[in-house]
């Protein structure tokens, strides 16, 4: 989702520098009274409904993209929160489980058969 909304971000974008840098010649009515909008070399007549209409286009694009990238990044946020969430509960069983160990299988410091306290077992004679 949030690449998606780049994807439309930057659309919106190079559109909007488009028509800024082309932009309207600020002399170019033509007879019938349409504007002559110059992108790239190629005229195209347009009337300022037609204007206004491809900019509110733009903008609901525009909001369109934003509105995903911040759904995207709150979906991605939820995900780590749930993650660390898990690895918590599941970190807490297992102390929970190492409690619950029979008395036989625990590690006692001093008890013979049991590790030093660096974890060394002992030498077998």
């Amino acid at each position: 989702m949030v690449a998606l909304g780049v994807v439309l971000l930057v659309l919106v974008a190079a559109f909007t520098l488009v028509i800024v840098i082309n932009g309207l010649d600020p002399m170019t009515l033509d007879s019938s009274g349409l504007l002559q909008l110059s992108l790239f070399g190629a005229r195209i007549p347009a009337n300022e409904l037609g204007l206004f209409g491809s900019g509110a286009v733009a903008m609901l694009v525009l909001i369109i993209a934003l509105a995903l990238i911040r759904a995207g990044l709150r979906r991605g946020a939820a995900r780590r929160r749930q993650q660390r969430t898990l690895l918590k509960a599941a970190s807490g069983q297992a102390a929970a489980d190492a409690e619950r160990k029979p008395a036989s299988k625990r590690s006692y410091p001093g008890r013979p058969g049991a590790p030093d306290e660096a974890g060394r077992e002992p030498e077998h004679r």
